[in-house]
Parts: C-alpha cells; structure tokens; sequence
C-alpha cells in the first residue's frame, strides 16, 4: 500500500488548457489568471510510480526561484533522486506535492495555496534553516513534451525574495548554491547548461522585468 509520500497531484493532461501545453514553453500569469482559468479543473493524487510513467496525466511540479536584493538568481548543479537531470544546472527548487500538503477543506480553495505548502516544504527540506520571509510569488507557469521527464510533469513558477542569501545553507541534495544576475546566467555559454525548466523560468523572469 502506498504512504501519502508515494502519492503525488496530478491532473489529466486533457483538462489542463491546451495553450499551456506548449511543446516547449512558458505563459505569464498572475494568479487571478491563474485560479479562474484552473479552479474547476479536478486534480488526482496518484502513486509516483505510476504517474512517472503515464502520459495521460502531468505530475503539477512548483518550481521556486530565489532572488537576492541585488537582483542575483540562485543556481545549483544537480545532484539529487531525479537521475535524468544529473549534472544540469539549475536555478529552480522543488518538487512534487504530496497528499499530506493538500490542506484544502473545500474544492473552492485555490490549487495555488496547496502548491505554496508543498513548496514551503520542499524548501524547509533542501535549504537547512531557510524560512521564506514572504509568501512565494507566482511568475507563470512552463511546460515541455521533448524529454521523458517533461512528458509527465508540468511546472508552476514562484520567486522568493531572500533578504540574506548568505545565510542559507543548502542541504545534501543542492550541494553548493551559488548567485548569479540575469544578463550572465542568459549568455549563450550559460545557458547550454541549464536543464529546460531553467531556460524557461529565465524567460519568465525576463518577461518580468
């Protein structure tokens, strides 16, 4: 029998919106936008094994980004479970929402506050000590069908300001976190390092500002 850990939200890929399915690619939202457009739309939890193999659904993914007053991007090189993505650059941290983050006690509360939980958790897990000094914001949401990882998840994008960067202290699966600004992190040379949820969270930042 599976634990709430082993079962992960979803929702069939034919109730997402088509136009966020872009084969590769990324949409600005703000979350207004976001909630009207997705909150009748039934969401799953399904075993993480399963899900990670069928196509019908997207595994719904928040991928947070940390920005230093200064405007610098955290990034990292993963190393972690997601073995497909080893070795890649990244500027997001995340994960999938468990059953234990959905909260809700009504179908009409937003998707988006079980989604600020799991990512609060994942945070609380990969940055040791790190407490968001506000909630995370959304940025939009991304989306690619060109990779086995892409085909079976779908991500939603947040920002979290960090007052002192140099305080926190990545855990075992981040490793080493470094800061960087923008414009460098989009030099060509840089990009060619990134996996494609970063290229596309880039954009998205980009677009903001």
């Amino acid at each position: 029998m599976s634990s709430t850990h082993d079962l992960v939200l979803c929702i069939k890929r034919t109730d997402l919106p088509e136009d966020w399915l872009p084969r590769r690619g990324g949409q600005r939202l703000d979350e207004r936008a976001f909630h009207e457009r997705i909150m009748d739309t039934p969401s799953h939890f399904i075993d993480r094994s399963e899900a990670e193999k069928n196509k019908d659904f997207k595994q719904i993914i928040p991928y947070g980004l940390l920005l230093s007053p200064s405007g610098e991007i955290a990034w990292y090189s993963r190393q972690g479970r997601e073995k497909r993505l080893s070795g890649l650059r990244s500027i997001g941290i995340g994960g999938h929402v468990d059953r234990e983050d959905d909260r809700r006690d009504s179908p009409s509360m937003p998707l988006l506050d079980v989604l600020r939980t799991g990512l609060n958790r994942e945070l609380s897990e990969e940055l040791d000590g790190f407490i968001p000094e506000s909630p995370p914001s959304l940025l939009g949401i991304i989306n690619e069908d060109e990779t086995s990882v892409g085909n079976v998840h779908f991500g939603v994008v947040f920002s979290l300001f960090c007052r002192t960067p140099k305080s926190i202290r990545p855990g075992k699966e981040v490793g080493m976190l470094s800061w960087c600004d923008l414009k460098t992190l989009q030099t060509q040379e840089n990009r060619n390092r990134f996996e494609t949820w970063s290229l596309l969270a880039l954009d998205l930042l980009c677009r903001s500002s």
